[in-house]
């Protein structure tokens, strides 16, 4: 990532966090028809372990600009 694409990704970041909050309640109001409300956790978990497991596939490169920044 280039330092000049900082904008266009930071402006990105908003939409996509209320996009990913809506169909999160969406699916959830959904699913409560079918599974009881204790359970929904258990539903929500596999799209947890994606978000981690799109950390193992961040190009390496990546990865060390990110250590070397902190």
């Amino acid at each position: 990532m280039q330092p000049r694409h900082s904008p266009l990704l930071l402006s990105l970041n908003g939409p996509m966090l209320y996009t990913g909050t809506a169909l999160g309640a969406v699916f959830s109001g959904a699913l409560l028809e079918h599974v009881q409300f204790s359970q929904l956790g258990w539903v929500g978990m596999p799209f947890c372990l994606l978000a981690l497991l799109t950390l193992a596939f961040e190009p390496a490169q990546a990865r060390q600009r990110a250590a070397v920044a902190s």
